[in-house]
């Protein structure tokens, strides 16, 4: 079967002290940025509760808002 690719814009909120220890570590939050959402590996996986499964995996295109 062929993948299709959808462009999604997305907002992600998330609980930034249990991610990467808050604002007080900045190596930690740098890594959450420059390689979880931006990096080459940046590759997020799109998962539904309702299905109970992998949808597919999100490739950040641009970031914006407060870092």
């Amino acid at each position: 079967m062929r993948e299709k690719t959808l462009k999604l814009e997305i907002e992600l909120c998330y609980d930034a002290k249990t991610v990467h220890g808050g604002d007080e570590d900045a190596e930690a939050k740098e890594w959450f940025f420059n390689e979880i959402l931006s990096g080459e590996k940046g590759l997020l996986f799109l998962h539904s509760n309702e299905i109970g499964d992998t949808i597919g995996k999100v490739k950040v295109i641009k970031l914006s808002g407060e870092i």
